[in-house]
C-alpha cells in the first residue's frame, strides 16, 4: 500500500511540475521573453501538450523571437489540431481555405472546420457554412450549411462571425435552395438579429421595415435607430434615407440642416443618390445653416 501511495504522490507531483512549466512559459510569452518561452513550450510540446504546440505555431507564424516561418507554423498548427487544440484546427482550416502556405483544399478545410466547430469554436460555422453552400467540396449541402451557420450566429460571445452568419441565414431562407424551404418569417428574425449586431445591410433593411411596417409594426424610433447604424457604417442608401428621416421628423424632430448633412454624405459615398435635393436645400436654407451642414458632413466623411 505504501508503494502504491508513493507512485500516486509522484504522479501528482509530476503533474504539478508540468502545470508550473506551462504557467512559466505563458508568463515568459506574455512578457515578451520569446526565447525562454519557446524553449519551455518545446519541452511541453514533446510531452503532448497541445497548448504548447499552438503557442509555438503562433510564434513561427508571427515571427515572435525568431524569423517568421509559415511552413513550420503550419506543421505546429497541424500537430496541435491533431492533439485536440480546436483553435489550431480553425487556423489550419483557414489556411487550407484561403491557400495560405498550402494549396487551397476545401475538403480538408471543411474537415478541420467541422472539428473546430464540434470542439466549441463557433466562429468556424461561418466559413463552413459558406463551403457547404457551394460545390467546393463536390457537393452542395444546404441543410448542413444552415446548421453550421446557426451555431455561428448564436455564439453567445457575438462577434463579426455571428453577425455575418445571421445575415447569411436570412439570405438563404428567402431563396430557393435544395433541401431548404423558403421561410420569410425566419429570414426576418435572422435579419433582425444581424441588425442588432450592427450588420450594415441588415440594419438598413430593418430600419425601412420599421418605417413602412413591413413584416413588423411601424416604429419610427426603431426605424431611426437602425437606419442610423447603417448610415454611420457607410451605406449610401441609408445615409440618404437618414437625411429623409431628419427632413420628415421620423423618430426625431424635423431638422433641415441635419437632413442636408446626410444628403451631402450620401452623395459623397455614391453620387447617384443626389437627385438635385442638395441644391434645393442649399437654396432654401439660410447660409449659416448650409455652412454648418457642410462642415458636419465633412467631419462624417473624413471619419469614414
Amino acid at each position: 500500500m505504501k508503494k502504491i501511495s508513493t507512485v500516486i504522490l509522484t504522479t501528482l507531483l509530476l503533474g504539478e511540475v508540468a502545470q508550473a512549466d506551462i504557467i512559466t512559459a505563458d508568463k515568459a510569452f506574455a512578457d515578451g521573453a520569446y526565447l525562454a518561452a519557446r524553449q519551455a513550450y518545446l519541452v511541453e510540446a514533446e510531452n503532448g501538450n497541445n497548448h504548447a504546440m499552438f503557442q509555438i505555431a503562433e510564434m513561427y507564424w508571427n515571427g515572435l523571437g525568431m524569423q517568421a516561418n509559415t511552413e513550420r507554423a503550419l506543421n505546429w498548427y497541424n500537430r496541435a489540431a491533431e492533439a485536440g487544440h480546436m483553435e489550431a484546427a480553425y487556423q489550419t482550416a483557414s489556411m487550407f481555405m484561403n491557400g495560405d502556405v498550402v494549396m487551397t483544399n476545401y475538403r480538408e478545410a471543411a474537415r478541420l472546420y467541422e472539428l473546430a466547430l464540434e470542439g466549441g469554436v463557433l466562429k468556424a460555422g461561418l466559413p463552413l457554412g459558406r463551403i457547404y453552400t457551394t460545390n467546393a467540396t463536390g457537393n452542395v449541402d444546404m441543410p448542413k450549411a444552415v446548421t453550421a451557420l446557426e451555431k455561428a450566429a448564436l455564439d453567445p460571445e457575438g462577434g463579426d462571425h455571428a453577425r455575418d452568419a445571421a445575415y447569411f441565414l436570412s439570405q438563404i431562407l428567402i431563396a430557393e435552395n435544395p433541401g431548404i424551404a423558403i421561410d420569410e418569417a425566419a429570414a426576418l428574425r435572422w435579419r433582425m438579429i444581424a441588425a442588432e449586431q450592427g450588420h450594415t445591410v441588415a440594419s438598413g433593411d430593418v430600419g425601412l421595415r420599421y418605417y413602412n411596417g413591413d413584416g413588423v409594426e411601424k416604429n419610427p424610433d426603431k426605424a431611426l435607430k437602425f437606419i442610423t447604424v447603417a448610415a454611420e457604417s457607410g451605406d449610401a442608401a441609408a445615409q440618404f434615407n437618414l437625411g429623409l428621416f431628419h427632413y420628415q421628423g421620423v423618430g426625431t424632430e424635423v431638422d433641415y440642416a441635419k437632413a442636408l448633412t446626410w444628403f451631402i454624405v450620401a452623395a459623397n459615398t455614391d453620387p447617384a443618390t443626389d437627385n438635385g435635393t442638395i441644391d434645393q436645400f442649399k437654396t432654401a436654407l439660410p447660409a449659416g445653416q448650409v455652412a454648418a451642414a457642410e462642415a458636419e458632413a465633412q467631419k462624417i466623411i473624413d471619419a469614414q
